[in-house]
């Protein structure tokens, strides 16, 4: 009997926390904000961003306040009443990395530093007196860490006001386009003759940005160089492009020891090395809005044929001999 009345009073408990659960909603807290992403471009690859972070900031303060994931293809997330400036930037990115995003205006993108040895030949070319300009320490840019190519780094930012939600159907719709602030240079090396000769042509730029801040889309104090390796066209001439975050703000450069410089290391094909040196800060200077950028270098560098050109390992039959060497089987 007293089995029989304790089945029976669960029962009845159970039967009530069910009828308490079927009846109650979950609720969220905040305004629903609809964030449409348009307009993205495919990255140089052709590949195109598949996830963002959208980060949400006290319009007053600059503090941070939500952040949350969404698709490339837009998404939904709350937020509580008020005014707010917000980052919308892609977050599927590799070699660049983002440094104090908890304020609006600190949030920079920045990217590692290249291979040791790509540094090394850096600091060994900064020790020869090339040709051009007549340069010290500082103006070689001496100072400033050879950098990775940063990625595609899109980013849309805005205010956006969110009243006191009247009802649960209020939806706030967030539509962004994200524009590239990533630079794309391309460097042409021109004048060099005996171009069959060559076997490499490499180039380094210095005293460019290191960095980029998202909410302005204005590049950081920090200088850089970058590295790339040329391929030969017709004429003695040779290209190769890269990505980087931009050139300092143009009056920096006006500062005694501040020019945008390349230095460009040709090999030949015999190992003869030359180094030319020249100030291309007027062919960069006061970039802002354009992203692609052309900077054409004159070198004037003879590269003779190597020494004993027509010889080389030939080897004939005459040159092998036969010899027997025992081979243990089963031990």
């Amino acid at each position: 009997m007293k089995k029989a009345v304790h089945t029976i009073i669960l029962l009845l408990l159970s039967s009530l926390l069910v009828q308490g659960c079927s009846f109650r909603e979950v609720f969220v807290e905040g305004t629903l904000i609809q964030v449409n992403i348009h307009g993205l471009q495919p990255r140089a690859n052709g590949t195109y961003p598949e996830l963002f972070e959208a980060v949400f900031y006290d319009a007053e303060t600059g503090k941070k306040v939500s952040s949350d994931f969404i698709p490339a293809s837009g998404g939904q997330m709350h937020l509580k009443a008020g005014n707010y400036k917000y980052v919308i930037y892609n977050f599927d990115l590799e070699s660049t990395y983002l440094v104090d995003g908890t304020e609006y205006d600190a949030m920079e993108a920045r990217t590692g530093t290249a291979a040791s040895d790509i540094d090394k030949l850096y600091r060994t070319i900064l020790q020869f007196s090339a040709e051009g300009v007549s340069t010290t320490e500082e103006q070689r840019g001496g100072l400033a860490s050879v950098l990775h190519e940063p990625d595609a780094f899109y980013v849309a930012t805005g205010v956006v006001g969110v009243p006191h939600r009247s009802s649960e159907q209020d939806v706030i719709t967030l539509d962004v386009s994200p524009k590239d602030l990533v630079h794309s240079v391309t460097v042409s090396v021109e004048g060099i003759t005996g171009a069959e000769n060559v076997g490499a042509v490499s180039v380094f730029l210095t005293n460019l940005s290191g960095g980029v801040y998202a909410s302005s889309g204005k590049t950081a104090d920090e200088k850089a160089a970058f590295y790339l390796n040329c391929t030969g066209g017709p004429g003695g001439s040779f290209h190769s492009s890269f990505s980087c975050f931009g050139f300092l703000p143009g009056e920096v450069y006006e500062g005694e020891g501040m020019r945008v410089t390349a230095y460009v290391l040709v090999i030949g094909l015999g190992g003869q090395r030359f180094v030319v040196t020249r100030d291309v800060t007027e062919l960069v200077r006061d970039v802002t809005d354009g992203r692609d950028v052309n900077i054409v270098v004159h070198c004037s560098v003879n590269v003779p044929e190597p020494e004993n050109a027509d010889e080389g390992f030939a080897p004939t039959l005459d040159d092998w001999f036969e010899e027997e060497v025992p081979v243990p089987i089963g031990q």
